[in-house]
């Protein structure tokens, strides 16, 4: 009897505790999918300044397909050695592959040292590079643009085939990345210092002759969107948390 006694309060202690462990777990799973709906539902929830932002892109977006011609044309003639220099440097911004190891590379260590900072920036865009990327993909597969170098001219698409140029998914991370680092540390200089890396990552997919420039505009526009909708989403909870 003693011995039921004694340990049915660890027993229940232990309960609570790995039920608290599984609530945890439960809860980051939630916010993830509750931001994917977020993500893929967002209209819904835009007010007037949204549909005008979204009318200004589109506007840009117009203009600048009506230009890519143009714009491609000089790119590629005053393209030289030392502009694919500069290509070669910051295309690595703006790949996957890259940004998204380094993230969790990141979290890894800013946990292991307790920088809570770094560590929420971490997640916040490891989660905003997942989200990204899945719309930049649906969008390439949609639009079906063909890419520059392909020779099929500016206004040649075809949905879900193998063209994937619109829109640039190099320049979605390369914002999406930027704007996660410029929403934890919003000096004006780191602001500079890392939207100017991702300008130069945009440029170089034009420079390379894989993206016609309005591509990368909304591949900017994207990358952009949807991390500061993550970080205003996961800021939210982590005050509520504290």
């Amino acid at each position: 009897m003693l011995t039921i006694l004694v340990s049915s309060p660890l027993s229940a202690h232990s309960d609570s505790v790995q039920v608290k462990k599984e609530s945890k777990a439960i809860t980051y799973a939630r916010y993830f999918v509750e931001d994917g709906v977020r993500i893929g539902a967002a209209p819904v929830w835009w007010k007037k300044k949204d549909w005008l932002r979204l009318g200004i892109l589109a506007a840009g977006t117009g203009v600048l397909v009506w230009q890519d011609d143009n714009i491609r044309e000089v790119f590629q003639r005053n393209r030289n050695r030392t502009t694919n220099q500069l290509s070669d440097l910051f295309r690595p911004f703006g790949a996957a592959n890259y940004v998204q190891p380094a993230l969790l590379g990141t979290f890894a260590i800013s946990t292991i040292a307790k920088e809570r900072k770094l560590q929420a920036l971490s997640v916040d865009g490891w989660e905003a590079s997942q989200f990204a990327l899945t719309v930049s993909g649906l969008l390439k597969l949609a639009s079906g643009r063909a890419r520059p170098f392909e020779e099929k001219g500016v206004w040649k698409r075809k949905g879900f085939t193998q063209h994937s140029s619109f829109p640039s998914g190099h320049t979605t991370q390369a914002f999406v990345l930027a704007t996660a680092i410029s929403e934890h540390y919003p000096k004006w200089w780191v602001k500079i210092l890392v939207y100017g890396i991702a300008a130069g990552t945009a440029l170089s997919r034009v420079n390379d002759d894989v993206h016609f420039a309005s591509d990368v505009l909304v591949g900017a526009a994207l990358g952009t969107a949807v991390t500061k909708t993550i970080f205003k989403r996961n800021e939210s909870h982590r005050k509520t948390k504290n």
